[in-house]
């Protein structure tokens, strides 16, 4: 399970991003965070990625608080439980899709040489990409391109996956297509999911949406299309 309690975060402009922030979600929810643009919505799941400790309150992964943690503790435990999906994708441009899928694993300690071509393998072809593993990411579409992103965040078996706008930048038959594979995620392999989205529609993938508007969650609900 994922909790916050009483998080706040300002940053040094005094700007105050988050104010009271207590949330909790399931191992193996799938959870989906709305609210305009300057909402809080960034700032949230930077906490929840363990990308960002400079805050008030305190941050719960699995019953560990890593609020006080070094950088080192905080890296290993994002390779290992936590997968990241960008609007923009954040892919090495001058990396085929197989080395761009690797990136993860090359800071693993746990999998061989051997290993790490088989689950790299699986999972090229679990977000329908065999047949591009030697192609750059120029050579691909948008929604190739973000199911590079997608595999590239699942290859460790994280237990969770946090996803910043991943449709953001896709057309609406591209968008179905990406949350079809984060759905089937969830539901196969129980991953927990936590994804930022402009797009009701997007949400209504999810179990839950809970709203932030101005630092503060305001509203929480369940799918109507999921429950």
């Amino acid at each position: 399970m994922l909790r916050i309690k009483n998080v706040g975060k300002i940053y040094s402009n005094n700007f105050k991003a988050l104010t009271d922030i207590n949330l909790e979600v399931a191992d193996g929810e799938f959870l989906a965070v709305m609210g305009p643009s300057g909402s809080g919505k960034s700032t949230l799941i930077n906490i929840l990625g363990l990308l960002d400790n400079d805050y008030t309150g305190d941050y719960f992964l699995s019953n560990e608080n890593y609020k006080h943690s070094d950088d080192a503790t905080l890296s290993a435990v994002r390779g290992d439980e936590i997968g990241f999906v960008f609007q923009n994708f954040k892919l090495l441009n001058s990396y085929t899709v197989y080395e761009n899928i690797e990136i993860p694993l090359i800071y693993s300690k746990t999998k061989t040489i051997t290993d790490c071509k088989s689950v790299i393998n699986e999972v090229i072809e679990q977000v329908g990409l065999s047949g591009k593993e030697n192609s750059l990411p120029k050579e691909l579409s948008g929604g190739q391109q973000q199911r590079v992103a997608i595999a590239r965040a699942i290859v460790n078996n994280p237990d969770i996956i946090i996803a910043d706008e991943p449709t953001g930048a896709l057309d609406s038959k591209t968008s179905l297509e990406i949350m079809n594979i984060f759905t089937h995620l969830n539901e196969t392999f129980d991953t927990t999911i936590i994804m930022v989205t402009h797009d009701k529609e997007v949400a209504d993938f999810a179990m839950r949406t809970v709203y932030i508007r101005d630092g503060r969650l305001y509203n929480d609900e369940k799918s109507v299309v999921r429950s």
